[in-house]
């Protein structure tokens, strides 16, 4: 008769854990906010932690959502001009973020950081 822990298959192997680069292997970014350098704690960190960029970021995104969602109700509503007016937004969006991606590629030749 077999026993019981005899019949259990073996146990996988476990997987080693992915090491954390450590902070001093990390290079020094640009927040693509404040356009300020920093030192990153994370290595998929994009904004610096002073001046809460991240969460102006997330704000000015949020208020983009709300105003597509107005001008896609007009849009649905029929109302005269609310394609045009949400071509503008587009386009708006665009050289905004144009000139943002702009100064951020500026801001990473001048302190000497890849972008």
């Amino acid at each position: 008769m077999i026993s019981a822990q005899a019949a259990r298959p073996p146990a996988p192997a476990l997987m080693p854990a992915r090491a954390a680069p450590r902070i001093a292997d990390l290079v020094q970014r640009i927040c693509k906010e404040c356009f300020r350098p920093f030192a990153q704690k994370r290595c998929d960190q994009k904004y610096c932690t002073e001046r809460n960029c991240r969460r102006i970021a997330n704000q000015r995104e949020e208020s983009r959502a709300k105003e597509a969602y107005r001008a896609l109700m007009a849009f649905r509503d029929k109302k005269r001009g609310a394609f045009a007016a949400m071509t503008n937004i587009a386009d708006r969006w665009r050289r905004e973020d144009k000139q943002r991606e702009d100064r951020y590629r500026v801001a990473c030749a001048e302190q000497g950081v890849e972008a």
